[in-house]
């Protein structure tokens, strides 16, 4: 593993074989203005086509409308076993926990109207239930094995981000 510098004192993870290649260039740090969870390396494209080139995208040859996806979440990790391809669905499926969650939980909430914690996913817009429960912790362990069931490899899961113990 090496290490590219970029602005703003952030650093990107890149394997050896690709350290040569990519510092070649001045990478630069871009919040991700979306999620506000982290950001992305990229530098200036000299060339025609996007103003842009992103790193994770060029270690894995994607197009300017393809999309790459980071496994752990971490958007500097640009190490080959952490990135994959991905449709825009996958890339929401391995989503961080949305900063208005008031439960703790990826997945969990409770409705106002009724007095236990629900675990539910959501894709293309239909929701799925993985039933109601007297505890948060039990919801989570419902959710997790909801997401796994209809995510598969792309599923971010409470255990996956430290909010459940293993077991």
């Amino acid at each position: 593993m090496k290490i590219i510098t970029l602005t703003q004192g952030k650093v990107a993870l890149v394997d050896d074989e690709d350290f040569e290649r990519l510092s070649a260039f001045k990478w630069h740090y871009a919040e991700d203005k979306k999620s506000n969870k982290g950001g992305y390396a990229k530098r200036v494209n000299p060339g025609e086509g996007p103003s842009y080139l992103w790193m994770h995208k060029v270690i894995l040859g994607l197009s300017e409308h393809e999309q790459g996806d980071h496994r752990d979440g971490n958007k500097l990790n640009n190490q080959k076993y952490n990135l994959r391809p991905a449709t825009h669905s996958n890339n929401t499926y391995n989503k961080v926990m949305d900063g208005r969650n008031s439960s703790g939980f990826k997945g969990v909430s409770m409705p106002k109207h009724f007095k236990r914690w629900r675990a539910r996913a959501v894709i293309h817009g239909k929701e799925y239930w993985g039933g109601y429960f007297y505890t948060r912790e039990a919801a989570a362990k419902a959710y997790d094995k909801l997401a796994v069931k209809l995510f598969g490899e792309f599923a971010r899961t409470n255990k996956s981000l430290g909010l459940l113990p293993d077991g």
